[in-house]
């Protein structure tokens, strides 16, 4: 866990308003499907901050969606937005030896498995109490979308960021 400034704290609430605003605002849901890129703010704060700090901006960001979208609050269904800042953060190590679009992908890939695809499924055929196979079944083609363009998204602001940050023109204050 990287020390938790002011910096930090304010950078984690962008990410946690970010994400907010993109899933619950700009993306498509019907009942057991949800396409949007709101994950990407979860991966970046896993990816700039570390596992703790990605769990807290998934669990955050998605209690405070539910209230405010409206949609209703089932805490199984929060499990998958944490479960996904621990993996990502700690997937960091590995993606930070070699960064690449591909290392990316596969961490991504593999936790948005883990997450959107079987804790949510698990969470959702309790909450609707449809067989959890089906669900998983009729999830794929949602998988391969957010994992995918998620992927793309996500490398493209971290490497902006790097940069920014490694050539002096992305400064605070």
């Amino acid at each position: 866990m990287k020390k938790l400034n002011i910096r930090n704290v304010s950078m984690m609430g962008v990410l946690i308003a970010l994400d907010i605003v993109a899933t619950r605002f700009l993306g498509f849901s019907a009942l057991t499907i949800r396409i949007s890129f709101g994950s990407v703010f979860i991966i970046l704060a896993g990816l700039w901050f570390g596992p703790v700090e990605g769990a807290l901006v998934g669990g955050i960001a998605d209690t405070l969606g539910c209230l405010i979208a409206g949609t209703g609050f089932y805490p199984p269904l929060m499990i998958s937005p944490i479960v996904l800042g621990i993996l990502i953060g700690l997937g960091r190590p590995w993606f930070l030896k070699k960064v690449g679009i591909a290392r990316l992908g596969i961490l991504i890939g593999g936790s948005y498995m883990m997450t959107t695809l079987f804790i949510a499924s698990w969470a959702l055929s309790m909450l609707y109490g449809s067989p959890y196979l089906a669900l998983v079944a009729s999830r794929i083609p949602q998988y391969l979308v957010n994992a995918t363009v998620c992927t793309l998204i996500s490398y493209v602001i971290y490497k902006s960021a790097v940069t920014r940050v490694a050539t002096g023109s992305f400064q605070a204050g």
